[in-house]
């Protein structure tokens, strides 16, 4: 009787076990049920992200990387919500899908690729011009690499900037900090002499900066891989819907127009402080 009993709640749990479903949700499917897709972004960086302070809530986020996730989402069929954090920890909580996706002007590299999957290309200005800001005042004395080889330089922490300062002014002084802002406010106070920046990203600060200027000195090195969206490993559905979306864009060559309306914001703003 006892072996009869147990035979029967053995039965029983192997037909329940039978009876479920794999309810396991994937990233594209839980966006698309609750209908808004979460990017995470660091809006320190015209003309590509920044923040507009005649604005608030989620509409004082702009830039070109802001109408790409736009876009985005329109072509998911969602709503998109902007988070905003800094530059470096941006990879890691996307890694840990606390974030749907991550736009902030990310270029591949191996150790970040241990983190996060990368989507397709969707902007090359970016990543093939990066040098330096400095004030004018110090312009005429840093003109070459030469000059900036024991300098005091300010990059943002995790940026491909940093990677350029690491490799080719190794004598440097490297002065990581979570933001540009908080880079421009040492420049600007002496605390360092350059900051390591893109091309766009310098001229976007000179706007509000008037005794800024983007030096003539580039970095020998050129990254033509260009920017990605950055998404949590092993997400190929919504990958698949996120390169879709860029190849779209790219085609409708729509980033560069982009690009030059949110530089124009940039101006506005600059004229207006």
């Amino acid at each position: 009787m006892k072996k009869t009993f147990i035979v029967a709640c053995v039965t029983l749990l192997f037909l329940s076990g039978c009876g479920k479903k794999d309810t396991t949700v994937t990233k594209l499917e839980a966006i698309k049920s609750k209908g808004e897709i979460v990017l995470v972004t660091s809006p320190d960086y015209a003309p590509y992200e920044f923040i507009d302070a005649t604005k608030t809530g989620q509409d004082q986020y702009v830039g070109a990387d802001i109408e790409l996730a736009k876009f985005i989402a329109n072509e998911i069929g969602v709503d998109l919500v902007i988070k905003a954090m800094s530059f470096g920890d941006i990879a890691s909580a996307v890694s840990l899908g606390k974030f749907d996706m991550g736009i902030a002007g990310f270029t591949f590299n191996e150790e970040r690729a241990e983190q996060v999957d990368f989507s397709n290309t969707y902007d090359t200005t970016e990543s093939t011009c990066q040098g330096f800001l400095v004030t004018k005042e110090k312009e005429a004395t840093l003109n070459t690499i030469d000059d900036l080889k024991t300098a005091k330089v300010a990059v943002q922490n995790g940026s491909l900037p940093q990677t350029y300062v690491e490799t080719e002014l190794p004598e440097a002084t490297m002065q990581l900090v979570n933001t540009l802002d908080d880079a421009v406010l040492q420049l600007n106070v002496g605390k360092v002499d350059a900051i390591a920046a893109s091309c766009a990203s310098g001229e976007g600060f000179t706007l509000n900066n008037k005794n800024l200027v983007v030096s003539k000195v580039k970095f020998a090195t050129i990254d033509d891989n260009g920017t990605k969206v950055i998404l949590e490993k092993g997400q190929e559905d919504l990958m698949d819907e996120v390169n879709k979306a860029i190849a779209k864009a790219v085609e409708l060559d729509l980033y560069k127009q982009w690009l030059a309306d949110a530089t124009s914001i940039a101006e506005q703003l600059g004229a207006i402080d």
